[in-house]
């Protein structure tokens, strides 16, 4: 009796430790782990309440070489407002902050991150914009955020959405 006792302890033991471990990489896999925060200002005034422009989740892939971003949902994306910017946070820590999102007509220059949306509707994570405006400035400011640049390029890696 008790060595069939033992028997099913152990047995009951063995599965819920499995069960346990499956479960955190379940969370793991359907947790968002990034959050793009978006802020729409004019004249420094910020105009409403902050809104989760995407999430990792959202992101089907990312080329670290051409800078594409590839978003699972293409309206989404395209209903963040021009000129808005981004906060890429992991947890409560701000990895970067993208200056703005844009398309070939914006009328503005920036020397930081911008979420850039071509002509045929393709994303990129580019450094500036246009692409030859302030290159002094633009390699400081991407200096300046390069620890969070790699903390978001090893999650995707982490998940497998690096192209």
């Amino acid at each position: 009796m008790k060595k069939l006792l033992g028997i099913i302890l152990l047995t009951v033991l063995v599965v819920f430790s499995s069960c346990n471990s499956n479960a955190d990489a379940f969370l793991t896999e359907t947790s968002p782990q990034l959050f793009g925060v978006c802020e729409v200002s004019t004249d420094n005034v910020v105009q409403g309440k902050d809104s989760i422009a995407f999430t990792d989740l959202d992101i089907a892939w990312f080329n670290p070489k051409t800078r594409e971003i590839k978003f699972k949902e293409y309206d989404k994306i395209k209903s963040i407002p021009i000129y808005a910017s981004i906060s890429v946070k992991s947890s409560s820590e701000t990895l970067f902050i993208i200056a703005a999102n844009i398309n070939p007509v914006v009328n503005r220059a920036y020397d930081d991150l911008v979420l850039f949306c071509d002509k045929d509707g393709k994303y990129y994570l580019n450094d500036n914009y246009p692409n030859y405006w302030n290159l002094e400035k633009t390699k400081q400011n991407a200096d300046k955020r390069s620890e969070g640049w790699n903390k978001f390029i090893n999650l995707l890696r982490k998940e497998g959405r690096i192209k």
